[in-house]
C-alpha cells in the first residue's frame, strides 16, 4: 500500500459514486476489501487519518456502498463488522461524522444473517445499544432502537425454530402427550388468535418523498374516511415498536418506493416485516427514473405498481383507488359508498310496483300461427333473456352476460362467495370476452369487380388495418402503426394493459419495429405460450400467467398483419 493504492482507492470511490445503480458497481469485492483496509488503518492513527484518507470520509462513503450486497458480504467476510462496532461505540469518535453513520451501516448489515449473529454474540455491543435505546440521545437512540429491534426479531424467530424442532412424544393413537402421558393441548390452535385490525392502511415511505406521500395521505383520508397509519413526525426507527405494531394492526400496506427508500435501513425493516407477516402490499413508485432492485425487488416481486413518478397525480391516484378496490373488500365497500350520488336514490311509485301475481302468471293463449312456428335455440335464448329482464333481480343480473361491466362481475363473485377465482380473469375484464365492434365495422362491404380481380396481400391487409387504427379515437401512439412506436410507447402500452411482466422478454433495447417482428415470429409457433413461459421462468425467474399471455395476444392482434397471425 502507498500513494498508488491511495489514488486507486480514490478512483474506485469516485467511479462508484457516479454509478446510478448501486447494484452494478465495478469489482464490488475489491471495493469492499479496500474500505475494510482503510477502516482498520484510520481508526488506529492519530487524527484518524492514514495516507491522507480520513476515517470520516471512509465511513460516510461506505454507508452508500454497503447497499450493494457483494460489498456488504465482503465487508462481513473481512471482519469489517467488528471494526464498525468500535467506530459506533467508542466515545473518542465524533457522534455525527463517525458514530452515527457507523451505526447506520450496522443496521444495514443486520439483514445479513452472518452479520446479525456476529453482532448478537458481541455482548459489549448489545449492552451498548440496549443502554442507548433507553437513553434520551436524539441522535443515536433512534438507530440503536432499530438495530436492537431487528436483532430481537431474529432471536425470536430462532427460538421458534428450535422449539418446533423438539421431538414430541405421542401415545399409541398418535396424540401428543407429556412425560406423564397427559395429552398436550394443540399449541397452534391456542396461539392462533384472530387479528384485530385497528388500521385499514399503513403508508411506508422515505422522508425524502414526504411531500408527495403526505398529499396521497390527505386525499385518501378526505375521500375514504378510513383509518390510516403514517409516520408524519419522522419516527422511523425511533419508535420501532410503534412501527411494528402499526404493521401488525394494518390490513394493507402502501410501499411508496424510490431510490432513497431502497437505501434506508428503516424502510427495509418495515417492508421486510410486512412481507413476513404476509400483509397485502401495494407498491407505489415515487420516482420515474428508479426501478426496484436488490432486496426491494425481492419483496415487491411481480406486483402491479401504481406509478406516481410517471403520471399526473390525478391519474395515478385513480389507479391507486382501483388497486385498493381490487385488493381489499372493505376498501371496495368504502369506495362504492363514496361514489354513490343522492340522485340515484328514489322512492317507489305506483308505476314501479310489480304487476299482480294473477296478471303476471296468466299465460297468453297460443295462436295457430305460433303453434305452427318451429322453436329454435335462438328463440329460446331470446325468450329466456326477455324473462330475465322482467324479473326482480338486481339490475346487473337483469342484463345478458356480455353487457356486464367489471364492477358487475366483481359484485356477482363477492355475492356468491367465489371471489377467490377473480384473479384468474386478470386485471381488465368484462362480460364480453371479445373486443367490442360496431355494426359498421362488423359489416363486410360487397367486393366490386375490380377488387375481386386484385390479389390481396398481407401488406395490403395490414395497411388497411393500420389506416382503420389511425381513424379511431385511440389516444396518441395507439393511432399509429406498431412499427412507429417508441420504447416509451411500448412500456406505457404494456403497463396500461397490465402485461408488464412480459417486458423482460423483449430485452433491454426495443422499439415498435422490433416488437412487430417479435409478434410475427411468435405467430408462426404452435406452442407460443409454452415458449414464453419457459423463457421467462429460466432467464428472469418469473411465472407467466396464462391470462397475461391471452391479453398480450389479443391487445396486439389489431396491429399485426393478417397474413402473419397464427391460426
Amino acid at each position: 500500500h502507498g500513494p498508488t493504492n491511495t489514488t486507486k482507492f480514490h478512483a474506485q470511490t469516485v467511479i462508484g459514486l457516479m454509478n446510478n445503480d448501486i447494484d452494478k458497481l465495478q469489482e464490488p469485492n475489491k471495493l469492499g476489501s479496500s474500505y475494510v483496509y482503510y477502516l482498520s488503518k484510520t481508526i488506529s492513527r492519530q487524527f484518524q487519518t492514514f495516507e491522507q484518507i480520513k476515517l470520516t470520509g471512509v465511513v460516510i462513503h461506505l454507508k452508500v456502498f454497503i447497499q450493494n450486497e457483494e460489498v456488504k458480504s465482503q465487508v462481513i467476510l473481512e471482519d469489517g463488522v467488528s471494526i464498525l462496532t468500535t467506530c459506533a461505540s467508542d466515545p473518542q469518535f465524533n457522534i455525527i461524522s463517525v458514530q452515527l453513520p457507523s451505526l447506520e451501516i450496522l443496521w444495514s448489515t443486520v439483514f445479513n444473517l452472518t452479520a446479525a449473529y456476529l453482532l448478537r454474540d458481541n455482548k459489549a455491543f448489545i449492552d451498548y445499544i440496549t443502554a442507548l435505546s433507553k437513553s434520551k440521545d436524539n441522535v443515536l437512540m433512534p438507530v440503536a432502537k432499530g438495530v436492537k429491534w431487528q436483532l430481537d426479531r431474529l432471536h425470536k424467530k430462532d427460538k421458534e425454530k428450535k422449539q418446533a424442532a423438539i421431538p414430541v412424544k405421542v401415545n399409541i393413537y398418535g396424540v401428543p402427550v407429556d412425560k406423564y402421558g397427559e395429552q398436550i393441548a394443540d399449541k397452534k390452535s391456542e396461539s392462533k388468535t384472530e387479528i384485530i385490525f385497528t388500521h385499514d392502511l399503513m403508508i411506508s415511505y422515505c422522508h425524502k418523498d414526504k411531500t408527495l406521500c403526505h398529499n396521497i395521505y390527505k386525499h385518501l383520508q378526505s375521500q375514504l374516511q378510513c383509518q390510516i397509519w403514517i409516520d408524519i413526525e419522522e419516527m422511523h426507527g425511533s419508535v420501532a415498536e410503534c412501527m411494528a405494531e402499526a404493521i401488525d394492526r394494518s390490513r394493507v400496506m402502501l410501499i411508496c418506493y424510490s431510490h432513497a427508500y431502497k437505501e434506508s435501513a428503516a424502510c427495509r425493516s418495515e417492508a421486510t416485516y410486512a412481507h413476513d407477516l404476509k400483509r397485502t402490499i401495494i407498491p407505489v413508485r415515487m420516482d420515474n427514473k428508479y426501478r426496484a432492485n436488490g432486496w426491494l425487488k425481492m419483496i415487491l416481486g411481480d406486483r402491479l405498481y401504481v406509478d406516481f413518478g410517471k403520471y399526473e397525480f390525478d391519474k395515478a391516484y385513480g389507479d391507486l383507488i382501483q388497486q385498493l378496490r381490487l385488493c381489499d373488500r372493505k376498501f371496495k365497500d368504502l369506495i362504492n359508498n363514496e361514489s354513490k350520488r343522492p340522485s340515484e336514490i328514489r322512492t317507489t311509485t305506483d308505476n314501479d310496483k310489480p304487476k299482480a301475481a294473477k296478471d303476471t302468471d296468466k299465460k297468453p293463449e297460443t295462436s295457430e300461427t305460433s303453434k305452427r312456428r318451429p322453436i329454435s335455440a335462438a328463440t329460446t335464448v331470446s325468450a329466456r333473456t326477455s324473462h330475465c329482464i322482467e324479473t326482480s333481480a338486481p339490475r346487473s343480473e337483469q342484463e345478458p352476460l356480455e353487457k356486464l361491466t367489471k364492477d358487475n362481475i366483481d359484485d356477482f363473485f363477492h355475492k356468491n362467495s367465489i371471489e377467490i377465482m377473480l384473479p384468474v380473469l386478470g386485471d381488465e375484464y368484462n362480460g364480453n370476452d371479445k373486443p367490442k365492434t360496431t355494426k359498421d365495422t362488423d359489416k363486410k362491404p360487397e367486393a366490386s369487380e375490380t377488387s375481386k380481380r386484385r390479389p390481396i396481400s398481407a401488406a395490403t391487409t395490414f395497411s388497411a388495418r393500420a389506416s382503420h387504427c389511425i381513424e379511431t379515437s385511440a389516444p396518441g401512439y395507439e393511432q399509429e402503426p406498431l412499427e412507429k412506436w417508441t420504447k416509451d410507447n411500448i412500456d406505457d402500452f404494456f403497463h396500461k394493459n397490465s402485461i408488464e411482466i412480459m417486458l423482460p422478454l423483449l430485452g433491454d433495447e426495443y422499439n415498435g419495429r422490433y416488437l412487430l417482428a417479435y409478434c410475427m415470429t411468435l405467430a408462426t409457433s404452435s406452442n407460443a405460450f409454452e415458449l414464453l413461459r419457459d423463457e421467462l421462468k429460466e432467464l428472469h425467474q418469473k411465472t407467466l400467467p396464462y391470462n397475461k399471455f391471452v391479453t398480450f395476444k389479443t391487445k396486439l392482434e389489431p396491429y399485426i398483419p393478417a397474413g402473419s397471425k397464427s391460426k
